[in-house]
């Protein structure tokens, strides 16, 4: 009976590792401008400021994109709900569309 110690078996797992690393390579079109559209398809940050007027008003919202654009001011948390609602909506229709 051959004996096969163990270095060699770890060797002869070790190669066979990295020679299928080496074969796996990313698709063609998987470049920088895939990987950002990819990114930006799948998280979205968005800065939200709650406050009121007093204890017996309604709370109101402030949202922020932290790439840029304007605040937009929301005059309930329901409002604000169908907003961040709408605009994850509006990220999968235009992915649908190819854009």
């Amino acid at each position: 009976m051959d004996s096969v110690s163990t270095e060699d078996t770890m060797n002869t797992i070790n190669g066979t590792i990295n020679s299928a690393a080496t074969q796996l390579q990313p698709p063609a079109y998987f470049n920088a401008a895939f990987a950002e559209r990819a990114y930006r398809r799948n998280y979205r940050t968005v800065m939200v400021r709650f406050w009121r007027e007093n204890e017996n008003a309604p709370w109101r919202a402030t949202t922020l994109n932290p790439a840029g654009g304007a605040p937009q001011h929301h005059a309930s948390v329901t409002e604000l709900f169908t907003d961040l609602w709408d605009m994850l909506n509006a990220v999968d229709h235009q992915d649908d569309l190819g854009k």
